[in-house]
């Protein structure tokens, strides 16, 4: 809401409005301030995803069934970063389409993640093998899997 009203004032540059906004966000926000730091937090913060769930997989306890999940929604909030580094590599007339790719994206990545995860389920279910453990190492593995493909892929340059 804060970005249209801030494009309307002529005296604020862009980097002042972005910086405005940013503050809004709050401090976590304006520690993701470079593409580096923002490829850092997204690559770091998958990759605790994915412990976390090779955690659930290995050590089948009561209170990590509980925790676990419970982690993983608070954890999960990092993913907006991703929407920051998205609109900011692009230029502005393409930043619409770029966030709808994004988030349609998302959506395959989500019914991927379900499809490859029921496959899993039920391969391990007719080997006699744990279903969950195989769904939470089939899911760090494929976190993993991303996190190195978003670090050491090509990106777009970076609009400024």
């Amino acid at each position: 809401m804060a970005a249209p009203v801030l494009r309307a004032l002529p005296a604020i540059d862009v980097s002042s409005r972005a910086h405005r906004v940013r503050a809004g966000w709050g401090e976590l926000d304006a520690l993701v301030v470079s593409e580096l730091t923002n490829v850092r937090w997204l690559t770091g913060f998958t990759v605790l995803m994915a412990a976390l769930f090779a955690a659930m997989g290995v050590w089948q306890l009561a209170w990590l069934d509980v925790a676990g999940p419970l982690a993983v929604g608070v954890l999960s909030g990092y993913m907006v970063l991703q929407y920051a580094d998205v609109r900011s590599s692009y230029p502005a007339a393409m930043t619409g389409r770029a966030m709808s790719v994004f988030t349609m994206a998302l959506f395959l990545g989500v019914a991927l993640m379900q499809w490859i995860t029921g496959v899993a389920a039920s391969t391990a279910k007719a080997q006699g093998a744990e279903p969950y453990a195989v769904v939470m190492f089939t899911i760090a593995g494929m976190l993993a899997l991303g996190a190195a493909a978003f670090r050491w892929l090509p990106a777009p340059r970076q609009q400024v």
